[in-house]
């Protein structure tokens, strides 16, 4: 705010079983979050109850969900209530006003808000190299976006220059996010493996629709001589290329559509069960997929039915009728025939040799060697948590270690493959003028290594 004043933006801290609430002497993770007043300038949360923006100016409210309100409180109205809320420290909150639960299928996860403190319990907090808060900022037009965006290199030089030296910005690059990019380009591990298993399927859906354009294509040239004295029959009856071109096409497109809804009473029928598998609350909007469904449909029949509609309406009437064999597609006809089916094996050996590689891959990924012992390794998360004392964390440690099956104990701020809180800082070399390289470090336990 004081490098730019005049913006619009909150921070968030938390989210997804980010904090605790204790309730008869038991704490229960929740989804806490600690958010700027602000919140309510950059997003449109809807409140059932009070005031949220002002709830949040006091440092000791509180504003729930309606289904946090539900599990906490039953029936009993919770506007006035006190909730005990643990992120940094363990604290008593009023509950000031309760806003409508967010959507299953949001990227933003909480179901209670409090205020961020005004003195950060951490100095990660205003440290460059960490990432404790997301910052969300609203603009009025994308060309605002745009020069606000090439500022940002100067600010990180200026901001960063005591933890991360001269040029801080080649380290600490920050970019601007369209928030409708946020579900697809994370920030994090999953930054480009969701955008890829998207187009990954997209890509794979669009070869295996193809091949299916290209099967029927053949089956229907194949054929055409078993309807050639139909065609011959209605053209001597008067029919027009057009009609004929116009029937064969509408077959194409009632055969698409009758697959096509069988393939969305499929997909209906299976999605509890993905649902199931994977903890998902997924589910098909209607409302986007049917027009998207009939224009498909129009699209892939026309593509489907075009060239037999024409092979087909192309038959000379006298000459069929004439001939006892049925006739075919000529020379060129049984070429391009060929050519659809070396299309169709070609796209089907790829699919296999993708199949191949894709197992590879998840073999190499299960099985190779990742500099540690992976095999019978346990993370608690929990013991993490700020607000367990040291007293009773060491507690659990020798609790755990005493236990026959469990060969070591360690703690630490990360585990082992990265998940968990990390920082960077310039790391100064002896003899070497300058602030040093920037390294990533995590806090660790005795015996982490053993």
């Amino acid at each position: 705010r004081e490098d730019f004043p005049g913006t619009v933006g909150t921070r968030v801290r938390g989210g997804k079983g980010a904090g605790n609430v204790l309730r008869g002497g038991i704490a229960v993770t929740d989804d806490v979050a600690q958010v700027d007043p602000s919140l309510f300038e950059v997003f449109d949360l809807p409140m059932s109850r009070g005031n949220g923006r002002d709830a949040l100016r006091t440092p000791t409210n509180t504003i729930i969900s309606e289904s946090a309100a539900r599990r906490y409180f039953g029936a009993s109205d919770p506007v006035g209530q006190t909730l005990t809320v643990g992120m940094d420290s363990s604290d008593a909150y009023r509950v000031a006003g309760v806003f409508r639960d967010l959507p299953k299928n949001s990227d933003l996860y909480f179901s209670i808000l409090i205020p961020l403190p005004r003195t950060p319990p951490s100095e990660t907090w205003f440290h460059w190299g960490s990432s404790s808060l997301q910052t969300f900022l609203r603009f009025d037009t994308p060309a605002t976006a745009q020069a606000f965006q090439q500022k940002l290199g100067a600010f990180v030089d200026r901001r960063g220059l005591k933890d991360m030296g001269k040029d801080a910005s080649r380290t600490q690059q920050l970019k601007l996010l369209p928030i409708a990019r946020m579900h697809l380009e994370p920030q994090g591990t999953q930054s480009a493996s969701r955008k890829m298993t998207v187009t990954t399927l997209g890509v794979v859906g669009l070869l295996t629709l193809l091949i299916a354009i290209v099967n029927y294509v053949n089956l229907a040239t194949a054929r055409a001589g078993l309807r050639a004295r139909e065609v011959a029959m209605r053209k001597v009856l008067g029919a027009d290329r057009r009609a004929l071109v116009g029937q064969f096409l509408g077959e194409a497109i009632l055969t698409v559509a009758i697959a096509a809804i069988i393939g969305l009473m499929l997909a209906e029928l299976s999605l509890p069960l993905v649902n199931a598998a994977g903890g998902l609350s997924l589910t098909i909007p209607y409302a986007l997929v049917a027009p998207a469904l009939v224009a498909l449909v129009v699209l892939v029949g026309i593509a489907a039915g075009s060239y037999p509609a024409i092979l087909l309406s192309r038959f000379p009437a006298a000459t069929v009728l004439a001939s006892a064999r049925a006739p075919g597609g000529g020379r060129a006809g049984n070429r391009i025939r060929e050519a659809l089916v070396v299309l169709q094996f070609g796209l089907a050996i790829a699919f296999t040799i993708g199949t191949f590689v894709l197992v590879s891959q998840t073999r190499h990924v299960r099985q190779t060697d990742l500099g540690f012992k992976r095999d019978g390794l346990l993370v608690v998360r929990s013991l993490a948590d700020s607000l367990i004392d040291p007293a009773q964390k060491s507690a659990v440690v020798a609790a755990i270690r005493a236990i026959p099956a469990v060969n070591d104990v360690t703690v630490g701020n990360s585990a082992v493959g990265g998940s968990g809180e990390n920082n960077s800082d310039n790391v100064p070399l002896p003899g070497v003028v300058g602030p040093g390289p920037s390294l990533r470090w995590v806090v660790v336990g005795p015996r982490f290594f053993d």
